[in-house]
């Protein structure tokens, strides 16, 4: 395996990238710095971690924030590239180099015979005897040779930009020239093989190799690569949403503004819509969550807590789900939920999720509304990354409850 220099990132403006970058065989990985990180040493585990946070940083394609956007010396496709890299490598590393196994069955060809698609035509009967003359043959696709030519190149570029993570070498793989020509005639042959085949996994297959071959280019200096992004703040909202949010569709939990002007007599004009990160309904109460990808989780820093415009946002969104009440809920709750590492902090705990208190506005009373009041939670970073993309979070999702409810009594009292 290269060496390669694990970093904390604070998540300030000014040393916020998470991500990797490689640069004359030196390969600097930055991860969360409330991320328990499994030591080099270990190197399953420690290739765990990192491809766990790798995969999280697709997310931010979908995301339209410029300081969520990916981060690449390469072109865009190269950097979305990484995840078929890697796809590539573990599809190599469980079946080795591209073999067609898909047949193609021809009639009156010359090929070995398939009995049993023959024998399912209609036969001829001629002086005692039964005559097919409609012989089925199994061949193999004229492109087999160019597939395994292009799996080889998509083996070796892979290995190349990310084999390090499985300490893999491709010194043995023997590839063909590479250029600009070649690459359009297997982009062309992959695309012809897509369009044609009808198994799953092949075309799934042929879809990674496609990426990888898109998103090399000859020019490219192959000892720089970089692939991150300078915010993991939405990252780890979309994150926080898809464990503990279970309303998807959040625009009848959007407040809105208008806007009436004289010169216009006064004709309504919508304003930007206000959008809180995660809703949570269970039963008749509805949860309200702001991720928030603050510090306080490692500093314990007062500074590092959600600031008053965050606290009147989220009373703003209990003030409007309470008046508009779509969801037919009895009572509402507002949380905060920031990161910190449940194995190394300087909170005394290794709960998964850590209670830490509560803030409220001074111009509230407080008393009849409970979404008045915020409960922050510090959740495990490391939790919510390896986590996140699981189908099932009921019991995430009921300590979380739990702990509320609970705050909420201990307050009272």
């Amino acid at each position: 395996m290269q060496n390669v220099n694990a970093w904390p990132v604070t998540g300030k403006i000014d040393d916020s990238f998470i991500g990797i970058k490689i640069k004359n065989n030196r390969i600097d990985f930055y991860y969360p710095e409330t991320y328990d990180i499994s030591q080099q040493g270990n190197l399953s585990s420690f290739r765990e971690d990192v491809l766990s946070i790798l995969r999280t940083i697709n997310i931010a394609k979908t995301l339209t924030a410029d300081k969520a956007k990916v981060e690449t010396n390469l072109a865009d496709s190269n950097a979305f590239a990484l995840l078929s890299y890697l796809w590539i490598i573990n599809d190599y590393l469980s079946n080795g180099i591209y073999i067609n196994r898909e047949k193609v069955f021809k009639n009156n060809q010359r090929g070995r015979i398939n009995w049993k698609r023959t024998l399912r035509n209609q036969p001829i009967i001629s002086n005692g005897n039964v005559i097919y003359n409609n012989i089925v043959v199994e061949t193999r696709n004229n492109m087999d040779n160019l597939m395994v030519d292009i799996h080889k190149y998509c083996v070796k570029k892979s290995i190349e930009f990310i084999g390090w993570l499985f300490n893999l070498n491709s010194t043995r793989i023997e590839t063909k020239p590479f250029n600009e020509t070649i690459q359009k005639v297997y982009i062309a042959a992959l695309r012809q093989e897509i369009d044609k085949t009808f198994d799953d996994y092949k075309k799934l297959r042929l879809n990674h190799m496609l990426k990888v071959i898109k998103g090399l280019d000859g020019n490219n200096n192959e000892n720089e690569f970089v692939y991150g992004v300078d915010s993991y703040y939405y990252i780890f909202e979309r994150m926080v949403d898809s464990i503990f949010g279970n309303q998807k569709d959040l625009k009848a939990f959007n407040p809105k503004a208008n806007w009436y002007l004289v010169e216009d007599s006064f004709k309504e004009h919508p304003s930007s819509e206000l959008r809180p990160d995660s809703i949570l309904i269970k039963g008749d109460i509805a949860y309200i969550m702001d991720s928030k990808y603050y510090r306080y989780g490692f500093t314990k820093e007062f500074n590092d807590l959600p600031e008053t415009s965050s606290i009147q946002k989220q009373i703003t969104y209990g003030d409007y789900l309470k008046r508009n009440n779509k969801a037919n809920v009895k009572d509402i709750r507002n949380a905060f939920i920031l990161p910190y590492n449940m194995n190394k902090n300087s909170f005394g705990t290794n709960e998964l999720i850590h209670y830490i208190g509560y803030s409220k506005a001074e111009w509230k009373d407080n008393k009849e509304n409970n979404h008045e009041s915020i409960y922050a939670f510090l959740v495990d970073t490391k939790h919510i990354i390896t986590h996140w993309n699981n189908n099932h979070h009921e019991d995430e999702i009921n300590e979380l409850i739990d702990k509320i409810e609970s705050a909420i009594k201990e307050k009272e009292n």
